[in-house]
């Protein structure tokens, strides 16, 4: 059961998908076709954009055969050299969207390249920011480990060998 609405200008259609989702027509939107920068100025117009927090940041959803359940990544593009606000707030909202899709308690790793903290090492030394701060319940309703690197956070058996416990 859907709804094709055919709209030939891009920004137009852009305008309507915000619309819609602001008063709750639509669950999701996805981006096809359209320029980012086309769809982003509807979604933080301040007259029918869909920002409800100071971060937008966008998730991409992923299933492996290798892998036993959907994951999720925060944020691939939208904020390009994010502040520790800002992580803290893509990662409340990737929260707030796997808790809608009935995951209440998501993991969350806050990845880098290495999983020690590292002060030469700026996303090392926000990552444990970020778990001290989750620690202290200033980030509800996931489980965070980080700094992790990619592996460990997705294969246990890596985790085990380099005695990464988390």
């Amino acid at each position: 059961a859907f709804e094709i609405h055919d709209i030939a200008e891009p920004e137009e259609c852009a305008a309507r998908a915000a619309h819609m989702v602001r008063g709750r027509m639509l669950d999701c939107l996805i981006k096809g076709k359209i320029e980012t920068a086309a769809m982003m100025k509807a979604m933080v117009s301040k007259e029918y954009g869909i920002r409800d927090s100071d971060t937008m940041s966008h998730i991409s959803f992923f299933e492996s055969p290798y892998y036993h359940k959907l994951f999720g990544m925060t944020d691939g593009g939208l904020l390009t050299n994010p502040t520790l606000e800002q992580k803290k707030g893509a990662i409340g909202n990737a929260v707030r969207v796997f808790q809608k899709l009935g995951i209440q308690l998501p993991k969350v790793a806050v990845l880098a390249a290495i999983d020690t903290v590292n002060p030469k090492m700026k996303e090392t030394v926000e990552a444990a920011e970020l778990k001290r701060l989750w620690k202290s319940g200033n980030i509800p309703g996931c489980i965070l480990e980080g700094p992790i690197s990619y592996d460990l956070a997705m294969q246990k058996d890596a985790a085990l060998i380099k005695g990464y416990e988390s």
